[in-house]
């Protein structure tokens, strides 16, 4: 899914160097879809796929406050075990 980071794409152009059948490929897009991160819009024959980067920030911002979290948890328990506390 690297070629939605660079813009949009159709679902062919996405399976092309996949090694998937183009079904396969509609099934993974689908769950992208559902979750929200990818948008589809049918353009004549051809489906075009794009990337929705705003729930992917949603969702790094909240995991960088429990990684924020678990380093300093970590480090804590790191220095108890080195002074056999």
């Amino acid at each position: 899914m690297q070629v939605l980071t660079q813009g949009g794409s159709t679902l062919g152009g996405i399976a092309g160097p996949l090694p998937m059948s183009l079904a396969a490929v509609q099934k993974h897009v689908r769950v992208l879809q559902d979750a929200g991160l990818v948008a589809t819009e049918k353009r004549g024959r051809h489906r075009h796929v794009r990337l929705r980067a705003a729930p992917m920030r949603e969702a790094v911002d909240w995991l960088r406050r429990y990684e924020d979290f678990w380093n300093t948890r970590l480090d804590r328990l790191g220095e108890a075990l080195e002074n056999g506390d």
